[in-house]
């Protein structure tokens, strides 16, 4: 890419890349439907009293919103949305609805 050699059409992230500002989003070029990432969640079970999930995603968000980590996460071109659980929840519901239709019509299971 930076000798020239290869262009990149789009990315498939729902904003630019940090790392290539330049470069729009399939959305942006007008192919909402090539809009997928992949993302990392911290995870609790199923009962967790809210005063420990809150805890828990107040020392998550202060170490992800931490310089170290902010760098290492620009340098592999990652955007960083930390926030409150509600925030997860949204993005499953998107993903269900996304993903969901094709893994019902293949009949994809988990073993």
């Amino acid at each position: 890419v930076n000798a020239g050699s290869l262009k990149i059409l789009a990315v498939s992230t729902d904003k630019r890349l940090p790392t290539l500002p330049d470069v729009s989003t399939f959305v942006e070029a007008g192919y909402p439907q090539l809009s997928a990432s992949f993302w990392t969640a911290l995870h609790a079970p199923a009962g967790t009293p809210a005063d420990v999930i809150a805890r828990l995603n107040d020392a998550a968000v202060t170490a992800i919103k931490g310089a170290e980590f902010t760098k290492q996460m620009e340098f592999e071109s990652q955007i960083v949305e930390a926030g409150p659980p509600a925030l997860l929840d949204t993005q499953l519901q998107k993903d269900i609805a996304l993903w969901g239709p094709a893994i019902k019509a293949n009949n994809i299971v988990l073993e």
